[in-house]
Order: C-alpha cells, then sequence, then structure tokens
C-alpha cells in the first residue's frame, strides 16, 4: 500500500465546470478504445451505467458529474500497455496480467497532472479495489475504497462480462446478475451491488443499443482522418493532448489519431 495517495476532502468542488472537457475526453477515449476491438465504445458503455447506477443511489449532480467523467476515463492508463498485450486474442500470462494490472496507476498519473482532474484521478486509480481488500493497486476495502470507484467498479463488471471475447462468449444477463449478486460484499459495495440488481438490465440496454452507434460514428471519424480532412485543425489540438496524455507524446502516430479524432468531433465533421 506505499505510495497511495491521499484521498480527496468531503468538502469536494462543484464539478459543473468539468461538463466542460466532456466532448473532448469521449473523443480522446473513442480513439484509444479503437486500439482494442473487444473494448470499442466500453467506457461509454461504463459511463452510461454509471449515470443509472447513481441515479438508483440518489447520488447529487456534482458526485454524478464526477463519477460519470471518470467512467469515461478509467481506462486511459490502457495507453500505456503494449499492444501484443492488449490485443492478445487469448487469456493473458501472468507476467501480461500483471502490465495489464498498472492501467489504474498510469491513469491516476496522467490525470493528477490537472488541477481539473485530481479527484477524477483518484476514482480511477482504485476502481479496481475490491470490497474485501483483494484488489489492486492498493489493497483498500470497504468504505476506504472512494464511492466513485465502488460505482465504477460494478459498472465495468458488468460491460466486461456482457461483452464477448475470443476466448469465452458474453454472458446472459441472468447470469450477470447472479455474478453481481454472488459477489457482493465480497469484490462489490453491496449498496452498489443492490442497485445494480435493481437497475443493472435498465443500464445494459441503453448502453449496448448506443454501442453500434458509436461504432458507426468511430468508423466515420477513422474515414476522415484516413482522407486528412481534420489534418490542419488537429495540430491546433496537439499542445492541449499532451498536457492531457503525456504518455502519448512519445507515440506521434497515436497522438495524430487522437488529434484527429478530437477535431473532428468538435467541428460536427
Amino acid at each position: 500500500m506505499a505510495n497511495q495517495p491521499q484521498q480527496p476532502d468531503t468538502a469536494l468542488h462543484n464539478a459543473s465546470h468539468l461538463m466542460q472537457y466532456h466532448d473532448l475526453i469521449e473523443s480522446i477515449v473513442a480513439a484509444l478504445d479503437a486500439r482494442d476491438a473487444y473494448t470499442a465504445s466500453h467506457s461509454d458503455r461504463v459511463a452510461d451505467m454509471v449515470l443509472v447506477l447513481a441515479a438508483a443511489l440518489g447520488l447529487d449532480e456534482d458526485e454524478t458529474t464526477r463519477i460519470h467523467m471518470a467512467a469515461h476515463l478509467h481506462d486511459i492508463g490502457k495507453i500505456a500497455v503494449p499492444d501484443s498485450v492488449l490485443r492478445k486474442a487469448g487469456p493473458l500470462t501472468r507476467p501480461e496480467w500483471e502490465e495489464m494490472r498498472r492501467h489504474p496507476v498510469t491513469g491516476y498519473e496522467i490525470l493528477r497532472k490537472i488541477d481539473d482532474f485530481k479527484e477524477i484521478a483518484i476514482l480511477v486509480r482504485h476502481h479496481h479495489e475490491r470490497w474485501d481488500g483483494r484488489g489492486y493497486p492498493d489493497g483498500l476495502s470497504g468504505h476506504d475504497i472512494p464511492p466513485g470507484s465502488r460505482v465504477i467498479a460494478v459498472a465495468d463488471s458488468i460491460d466486461a462480462m456482457m461483452s464477448s471475447r475470443s476466448y469465452r462468449p458474453a454472458m446472459t444477463s441472468a447470469a450477470c446478475r447472479r455474478e453481481i449478486e454472488k459477489n457482493s460484499g465480497i469484490m462489490y459495495d453491496p449498496r452498489v451491488a443492490a442497485a445494480a440488481l435493481d437497475g443493472a438490465q435498465s443500464a445494459l440496454e441503453l448502453s449496448l443499443s448506443m454501442a453500434g452507434i458509436l461504432c458507426l460514428w468511430s468508423g466515420v471519424m477513422e474515414i476522415l482522418n484516413v482522407c486528412g480532412l481534420s489534418r490542419r485543425i488537429a495540430a491546433l489540438f496537439r499542445p492541449l493532448l499532451r498536457r492531457l496524455l503525456p504518455n502519448a507524446s512519445r507515440d506521434e502516430e497515436t497522438l495524430a489519431a487522437v488529434s484527429a479524432n478530437v477535431s473532428a468531433n468538435l467541428l460536427g465533421l
């Protein structure tokens, strides 16, 4: 539990200003998700489910906004995971799994450098902690885990179980519900798990219905990028993206793709 970051104060500042970053974040994450066919639109679906769970839990607008933004960014640390691991068709080896497990801390290190994202960075760091303390990276348990991270953990698990992989089919909604129920109080905050059992189906239906639209939109963006229609405008976004994603600045191909997606999306091309 070394180097565990200090938890944010309970008196949090108003989060409404974070919405100014929403479209930018969606575009960045869409480009990152596109690296892995199996997780395309995953972050958007998790963010959608978080909204449903937050409503069921009675969270206020500020906390909901903060968790929603963190859900969009929860896997941003995977930018540092090699393609050979991220795109592997089968189960990961132990060394590959250790590589993948670094992504919450990498995401935290990326986001904490931006003042407006310090609280979001904490939620991203802890979205793989478990209620029983057997999660990672810091082995937090119970109420020591930030509430927003507990919500993201359940939404993330639901989408993972309901998504197909090359080595296993997607679970049925009934099987997914059984897993959430079985792991309530073990992996998941019992209160969040209960909210998921009551409202997960509606969240899944919303998220999965959006997946096709989001994938189509990503395809349109890729065509625009290949054609170079947004190349000049994309260059304007690179300084900002270098600040948001310092690890990506060493990969010009990734940075160019992200910049093009951002500029095309914001311009409505």
